[in-house]
């Protein structure tokens, strides 16, 4: 059984679909299983702190997610999208398969007509045959995806990678500045300082933070969250070993 400390490229990701468990691989199953990564490469994830941004967060993470199924001995696929999907590769098995999975993830951003999460979690849904597990990688700044979502959720070990910054969702009060929305490039000036701004900015970050919440909830996804500020390793190890004991 995994525990802290152990190598997460290590991690049994067969055993850990059917037990909800993170063991450690010991020995070959007879069934392969399938790790679908869904990466979100939009002008969203632009935002971040000097040292990383939400987008590069989410890079590493698919790229330690991928060299760990690989690793395992399982198959490993992408598919990558922005304001329409970038790239689609079913899982498959072997070193040349997990280079171009890799090659895949640092992809550069393209578009800023928004993202378009729920054609690429239909076309997971679509591509996955048996259960699989599959990672969602984004920061969720999408519309319309919760029908696609649930559906997905409901057919496969599914979980949510989140990005997000905390200097992104609390501005502090340092007068007026001009914000551009990185989805659409609309710019707006704001008074930072005005109670009126603090508190529907504090509003709008509690009442995402519930309806994503319960969005996942109910579509029995797993929520793993990953500040800009953080260290993806170690998180992973920390979701990992709080997923065992959960379960």
């Amino acid at each position: 059984q995994y525990v802290p400390g152990d190598d997460v490229r290590h991690i049994d990701w067969k055993a850990s679909a059917r037990t909800r468990d993170p063991l450690m691989k010991k020995y070959e199953e007879e069934r392969e299983l399938s790790i679908l990564l869904v990466l979100d490469l939009s002008r969203s994830g632009s935002f971040g702190t000097q040292e990383r941004t939400k987008r590069e967060i989410l890079q590493e993470t698919a790229a330690m997610l991928a060299h760990a199924a690989s690793i395992a001995g399982d198959k490993v696929g992408i598919i990558t999208f922005a304001e329409k999907i970038i790239e689609v590769m079913p899982p498959k098995k072997g070193k040349a398969p997990l280079h171009r999975v890799l090659a895949a993830c640092f992809a550069d951003p393209i578009g800023d007509q928004g993202t378009r999460l729920d054609l690429a979690l239909k076309r997971a849904h679509q591509m996955l045959k048996h259960t699989g597990v599959v990672f969602v990688l984004s920061d969720f700044e999408a519309k319309d995806y919760e029908q696609p979502l649930l559906q997905l959720g409901h057919g496969h070990d599914v979980i949510a990678v989140r990005a997000w910054s905390a200097k992104e969702e609390k501005i502090p009060p340092i007068g007026w500045i001009t914000l551009e929305d990185p989805e659409t490039g609309k710019v707006s000036r704001v008074d930072t300082s005005s109670y009126r701004f603090q508190n529907w900015q504090k509003l709008k970050s509690e009442k995402k933070e519930k309806d994503i919440r319960t969005l996942f909830l109910r579509s029995k996804v797993e929520d793993l969250s990953i500040e800009t500020e953080g260290d993806v390793f170690r998180r992973l190890v920390v979701f990992f070993s709080s997923r065992s004991q959960r379960r």
